[in-house]
């Protein structure tokens, strides 16, 4: 899993501007992790979905029936996956993707690589990458990828804009 758009919430005492904050706080953080903007807190009602790239290697030449698969399980009115929870059994309602299996070259030879970009719900029910996999995989038991990552590309709100 990786991400370009966490959110982290907190208030400030004294001593910066929101404008300073960003500078700030990169000179402690550890490599890698970086601050681009700060800004005064929305209400988290408002965040709503969540749009994540996710990479599926699988061996063979399975990835395009893998796609075709996927496409079945997303175009389904709902399917019902396993959570832990209150409510371990979800049924989840339709929501949007695009599928490729082009555009990406990976590191190792392996098969050829499905790539998923999804947009899922954030609450109510929230939706994790790794919880739709787990369904496609109950789901499409023959399509187990040998390798897998999610990028959390942006959060955004009821209208779709990004997240503020």
């Amino acid at each position: 899993f990786s991400s370009q758009c966490e959110l982290m919430e907190f208030g400030l005492e004294e001593g910066c501007t929101m404008e300073e904050l960003p500078q700030k706080m990169n000179q402690v953080l550890p490599a890698g992790i970086v601050i681009h903007d700060c800004y005064e807190a929305g209400s988290f009602r408002a965040l709503s979905f969540v749009r994540y790239d996710i990479f599926l290697e699988f061996d063979g030449n399975l990835a395009q029936a893998a796609g075709e698969a996927f496409q079945e399980l997303v175009s389904r009115d709902h399917f019902i996956v396993q959570k832990r929870s209150k409510n371990p059994n979800v049924a989840l309602p339709r929501w949007t993707s695009s599928l490729s299996s082009k555009g990406w070259k990976p590191s190792r030879p392996r098969g050829i690589p499905l790539s998923l970009t999804l947009l899922l719900q954030a609450q109510n029910p929230g939706l994790s990458p790794s919880v739709l996999l787990q369904g496609f995989q109950t789901a499409y038991p023959s399509f187990v990828p040998v390798y897998s990552s999610c990028h959390r590309r942006e959060i955004l709100d009821q209208e779709k804009n990004v997240y503020r």
